[in-house]
């Protein structure tokens, strides 16, 4: 009797997860093709966006702070972009959205832009800029040495405080 009740509870015990595995391995499947189909989804949305650009309303994060269109990343700014205008994206570049204002075409810093992150534009393929210093032969930057007597010249940079805000850190010059 006892082993008629384990040979059972052996059969159902193996008959039972085949079927479990049979429905993880499709669910599996189901992933993997709607991992593919996303994946073609935000390449006709960097395509689309590229061709026509991508319109939308401006709208500070900040209440003090201002929309600036630089021609280039890190240049002065050519115009300054009101509350309430209406932009075309053209591409993303790192923090940074390619727009067109006015006829102006430049770029502007993304975390200014209220809701910058629940735009579809984070589906974007990003553009890395290769830095400078990579453009040099990797011979020459190894061998500069270091004189930390004298003082370094920082560039202006962003950086995001305790709070969360990210702030501009305007370029100075540090004592090591």
């Amino acid at each position: 009797m006892k082993n008629r009740i384990l040979g059972i509870m052996i059969f159902s015990f193996f008959s039972v997860f085949p079927q479990q595995n049979q429905k993880v391995d499709s669910l599996h499947k189901e992933v993997i093709k709607l991992e593919k189909k996303i994946k073609e989804l935000k390449s006709k949305i960097t395509e689309e966006v590229q061709e026509n650009g991508y319109f939308i309303e401006v709208r500070k994060k900040y209440q003090y702070s201002t929309i600036n269109l630089k021609r280039k990343i890190g240049s002065k700014t050519i115009a300054i972009i009101p509350n309430g205008s209406i932009i075309r994206i053209i591409n993303k570049k790192q923090y940074h959205f390619k727009v067109e204002y006015n006829g102006l075409t430049g770029f502007i810093d993304a975390y200014n832009l209220e809701n910058h992150d629940a735009l579809p534009l984070h589906l974007l393929h990003i553009a890395f800029q290769k830095p400078s210093a990579l453009k040099q032969s990797k011979k020459s930057a190894y061998r500069k040495t270091l004189d930390y007597s004298k003082p370094v010249n920082v560039r202006g940079h962003y950086r995001t405080t305790k709070s969360g805000k990210r702030v501009w850190v305007r370029p100075h010059t540090r004592k090591n």
